[in-house]
């Protein structure tokens, strides 16, 4: 079995059993000792363990032909990014200004992506990667325009063919990319390349407390210089806070300070990303994304503030199937418990089914951890009876909501874009600060499954509160 897929495994049973415990006086503090005893977590030792959610770092439109760069004039440069819950979008928009004189069809512009650990984590000897989602599906939309037009695009990974230029320096190993095939034509044309990217994070655990990172997305400078940029040209990017809200984002610098100025418009930041003599004004940027946290033995610690988790609600779905792909009983309350399933039972992919929590004491709710698609922790352990059973074909054969639509006391409404894997996901009440009787939670997006049966799963959900 990938080393890979258990480690993940794992996590999302510690993550299960650090919120569970003390939660609720009848949970038994052994739980967490039995859910914590797969051997492949005893291999790695019993405490001071690292886990590191992985993802892609982009850097900056380059040519895939550096033979084209005399030819090729990149004119302006603009980043557009996006702030979601647990995931952003990257809209990269740039003019080119082609000669007539160049061969081919195609000019190829790609996007270098740095992917692997990352530089906080590899100072930690004990990390262990839990998400590096294959290349190819790392990125749940791709769209490559020029002028307004649809062109073609390719996932290629492989070093640069001119990797050993000496102006390549900053990116000889990098060897992942997405490659926009623009048309060969002369005159001056506007490219447009956007992604939909997961964010990353770090996990840490000792033997007495659980910790998670804050959300981050983390943006490279590397390429901007290998252009035949003109006397004009401006490298620039608007940060919009998206489902978050500015007051839980942070841009800082590669030396660490905080960078971006706010617009006249609410929630929008505005980057340069070179100098006023064309050079990278820093050689990454890091987008911190809502809080960090960490769990104890009596409470979740959230920007120095103590919570618990409140399983205290009654739990009502506007449909549910009648058994899962065990044939076993499918009902919203397994959510509160982290055991069994819940899906919504309509025809269609689920859009519109919702879950509605009522609280027994109406109170300051801060967010709430959500588990996403099918995870089943018996089919890790045992040798499953059908490959159908493996918890990686068993995620992917079934919907996995990507877009939520929350609701509170049915007066304050947000939504919440959800990474697709199977680890546990805080979600953040942007701008709330009433006590809570009700909240519904709506399925507005799914990430499609890829069998014939559409509904979409649910496998916990632990509201947290003051």
């Amino acid at each position: 079995m990938n080393p890979v897929v258990r480690t993940s495994t794992v996590l999302t049973f510690v993550l299960t059993a650090f919120l569970s415990q003390g939660a609720v006086e009848s949970d038994s503090s052994d739980q967490l000792v039995q859910i914590l005893s797969p051997r492949q977590y005893k291999q790695e030792g019993d405490h001071n363990v690292t886990y590191e959610s992985i993802a892609p770092i982009p850097g900056m439109p380059v040519l895939f032909d550096l033979s084209l760069c005399p030819k090729v004039l990149l004119d302006q440069l603009h980043v557009d990014v996006c702030l979601y819950q647990q995931m952003a979008t990257l809209n990269y928009t740039f003019s080119i200004e082609v000669d007539r004189k160049i061969p081919g069809k195609f000019i190829p512009c790609a996007i270098p992506f740095e992917y692997g650990a990352s530089v906080d984590s590899s100072s930690v000897r004990d990390t262990i990667e839990v998400r590096k989602i294959p290349f190819p599906l790392a990125f749940p939309k791709i769209q490559t325009s020029c002028d307004d037009l649809k062109i073609k695009y390719e996932l290629k990974q492989g070093f640069h063919p001119n990797a050993m230029a000496p102006s390549l320096l900053s990116l000889k190993n990098i060897n992942h990319w997405l490659i926009a095939y623009v048309p060969n034509k002369p005159g001056r044309h506007v490219v447009s390349m956007f992604i939909e990217i997961p964010y990353a994070n770090l996990i840490k655990m000792t033997k007495d407390s659980l910790s998670c990172s804050a959300p981050h997305l983390e943006m490279s400078s590397d390429g901007l210089n290998l252009w035949g940029v003109s006397s004009q040209f401006k490298a620039t990017s608007n940060i919009y806070c998206g489902e978050m809200g500015e007051s839980w984002v942070t841009i800082k610098n590669d030396k660490g300070v905080s960078v971006g100025s706010k617009t006249a418009k609410s929630g929008i930041y505005f980057l340069d990303l070179t100098t006023n003599m064309g050079i990278p004004a820093s050689k990454y940027w890091v987008f911190d994304v809502g809080p960090s946290w960490q769990k104890n033995k009596n409470s979740i610690i959230i920007q120095g503030k103590k919570y618990r988790v409140d399983k205290d609600y009654d739990i009502q779905a506007s449909s549910s199937l009648l058994a899962d792909y065990r044939n076993e009983a499918i009902h919203a309350d397994n959510l509160k418990k982290a055991e069994g399933l819940w899906a919504e039972g309509k025809d269609g992919d689920g859009k519109g089914e919702a879950l509605t929590l009522t609280f027994k004491k109406p109170q300051k709710l801060e967010g709430f951890f959500l588990g996403s698609g099918i995870f089943n922790e018996d089919s890790i352990h045992q040798v499953t009876k059908s490959p159908l059973e493996h918890p990686n074909i068993l995620f992917s054969l079934h919907n996995r909501p990507k877009k939520i639509v929350v609701s509170i006391n049915n007066e304050y409404f947000f939504s919440a874009t959800l990474r697709d894997d199977w680890q546990v996901q805080y979600i953040l009440i942007p701008s709330y600060h009433k006590p809570i009787n009700t909240m519904k939670i709506t399925i507005d997006e799914v990430y499609p499954g890829a069998s014939s049966q559409q509904n979409t799963y649910f496998n916990l959900l632990y509201p947290v509160v003051k």
